[in-house]
């Protein structure tokens, strides 16, 4: 089928996917706040990610509690963009680490270890710092995850980055811990710091050594109780001529002109 038929063929797919309220929703894919039907979902069956989530998701499960979310989609968006970010000049850099589930499936994902550039990561490896300057949200959620998830995983990080020679582990509260000397152009950032103080201070830090072409990642732009972040992202990049893609996984992405 071509033209109209193809459209009203998806028309009719569309309406298929309708329930009533009496009938459950049948999701194909359903977790970390994401489900969708009637999509192909084969990027999350490519045996390259598969591995390299697997890999992400063994080395990350002491630091998990044992149980690792499954963040899977945004792990895939991570990864493409990291891929592109391979062929523009410049070093990688994540804010906001833990034992870096994130990172680890970029770099088994991409043979890291064999790549000419230093992948920077950034964190304190001890949970979020209570900043002065924090929201009532921010601050009564920072207490939370903290008592939840986070505890001194530096030793745990520090042994799962030994597989990858050139990352760089940079302990200290951010964004007094970056050290601009350390590279002088970035192509990948990723950013999770759970704070709009932190954020801005590092992108302010590092906005003019990101390369053109290379792409900036936010993991808490699009989820709900983050409107801080969302807003403060929003007016820092259209101050500069920007806008953030919006994603389905909650994360937004920025593009360097």
């Amino acid at each position: 089928m071509t033209g109209p038929a193809v459209f009203f063929d998806r028309v009719k797919r569309m309406i298929s996917l309708i329930r009533t309220p009496e009938r459950v929703f049948e999701a194909d894919f359903k977790s970390d706040g994401l489900a969708v039907a009637g999509k192909n979902l084969s990027f999350l069956q490519d045996p390259a990610f598969k591995e390299a989530w697997a890999f992400s998701v063994e080395l990350n499960k002491e630091g998990w509690r044992g149980h690792v979310p499954d963040v899977r989609w945004r792990a895939h968006v991570a990864c493409w963009a990291a891929g592109h970010c391979l062929h523009v000049p410049g070093d990688f850099a994540e804010f906001g680490v833990h034992t870096g589930i994130f990172s680890l499936t970029i770099c088994k994902r991409h043979d890291f270890a064999r790549q000419p550039k230093n992948y920077y990561l950034y964190d304190t490896f001890n949970g979020i710092p209570i900043d002065s300057g924090m929201t009532d949200i921010e601050r009564k959620h920072t207490h939370m995850i903290n008592e939840k998830l986070y505890f001194d995983c530096f030793e745990i990080a520090t042994r799962n980055f030994a597989h990858f020679p050139n990352t760089v582990l940079v302990r200290g509260v951010l964004p007094e811990s970056i050290n601009l000397k350390q590279f002088s152009r970035l192509a990948f950032v990723h950013i999770d710091l759970n704070n709009v103080n932190a954020e801005m201070g590092v992108i302010q830090a590092i906005w003019d050594r990101i390369s053109p072409g290379g792409m900036v990642l936010l993991d808490d732009y699009c989820f709900k109780g983050y409107e801080e972040q969302y807003n403060a992202w929003n007016a820092f990049c259209t101050a500069r001529g920007y806008s953030v893609l919006s994603l389905p996984t909650g994360q937004g992405l920025i593009v360097k002109h």
